[in-house]
């Protein structure tokens, strides 16, 4: 069992086990990142730049160049290309309307809409990472027992009130004419693991009441620019109800993980971590799944796989200091 969980692992074994073993213990990811995660990357760092700056006094004009700057940046770091190195119909078949040209104008129109909340909140922590412990101390030392449960807000702010809102910043491509945005979008975030999950987290970071998460949802769109706060409240038994879950779904993966562990003998198939054919269909891992009765029979990566660890504190950016004997 892993010494640390986040939101990303349990959900992909909540989703289906045999998708966790093939990411989480194998640690086998596509050759390629998906456009919609590299674009979303690449528009949180812009955010947390602007936010960073604006913050700090800086002008509207320069704050939109430097965002604009770090998107870039992190696009590149990514292996796309701009829009200058492809031709009009190449732009369209690779990028659609994931673009860099999209991306400038949707930060113009962020900050005109955001700017007054940016001057007006006070900004109390960008980027900042957390590990709490999902169960109580136990033992005559007090101890708590692994794994913590780990992540990264993306803004946590003040408001004109002095209460203390987390702030997650989403993209989306779920349009609505009237709305700007689909109502099944608005409402997937009640209920919503990570959100309670965070409002668990900060609620035992600042030992204060934190009832609120707001997500800061954007459009990706051709022409239309629209961006939403969708507040998502909860109250202390919902938080309670969350944790009681959490522990649910790590008990069970611990018990996974043993099964897998201990296959019987000789057995010609893979022992433990369960296929949920329900998710199958847009599962990444389908062909890999489908074709091998038993994985564990495979060293390398299957075609068009890598290896590649997922580790919840590099990815949270977080620093442990391990304790030692001497």
């Amino acid at each position: 069992m892993p010494k640390y969980v986040d939101n990303t692992m349990l959900g992909a074994f909540k989703r289906c086990p045999r998708q966790y073993y093939f990411r989480h213990i194998r640690h086998w990811v596509p050759d390629t990142r998906a456009l919609p995660l590299s674009f979303g990357l690449a528009w949180h760092e812009a955010l947390h730049t602007a936010w960073s700056l604006a913050s700090q006094g800086q002008p509207k004009h320069e704050v939109l160049g430097a965002a604009l700057a770090a998107f870039l940046k992190c696009w590149r770091e990514e292996g796309l290309p701009t829009e200058d190195e492809l031709e009009p119909t190449e732009v369209r078949e690779k990028l659609g309307v994931r673009r860099p040209g999209v991306a400038a104008e949707m930060l113009h129109a962020y900050l005109e809409a955001r700017w007054e909340h940016m001057q007006r909140w006070r900004v109390l922590g960008i980027e900042r990472p957390f590990i709490v412990p999902i169960w109580p101390p136990s033992g005559a030392d007090g101890r708590v027992r692994p794994p913590f449960y780990v992540g990264r807000i993306d803004l946590l702010v003040e408001d004109d009130q002095g209460e203390v809102l987390i702030i997650e910043h989403k993209t989306t491509t779920q349009y609505a004419r009237t709305t700007g945005f689909r109502q099944s979008y608005i409402e997937s975030f009640n209920p919503n693991a990570q959100v309670d999950g965070y409002l668990y987290a900060v609620n035992l970071l600042l030992n204060r009441p934190v009832r609120q998460l707001w997500v800061d949802a954007a459009l990706v769109h051709d022409r239309e620019r629209h961006f939403k706060f969708i507040p998502c409240s909860r109250r202390e038994h919902a938080l309670e109800e969350w944790l009681w879950s959490l522990r649910y779904w790590v008990d069970q993966l611990e018990r996974e993980e043993e099964r897998g562990w201990h296959p019987p003998a000789g057995s010609p198939i893979m022992y433990g971590w369960a296929r949920n054919d329900q998710h199958c269909f847009s599962c990444l891992y389908r062909d890999p799944c489908t074709a091998m009765l038993n994985p564990e029979e495979r060293d390398e990566p299957p075609l068009g796989f890598r290896q590649e660890a997922w580790d919840p504190l590099e990815i949270n950016r977080i620093r442990v200091e391990e304790e030692s004997d001497a």
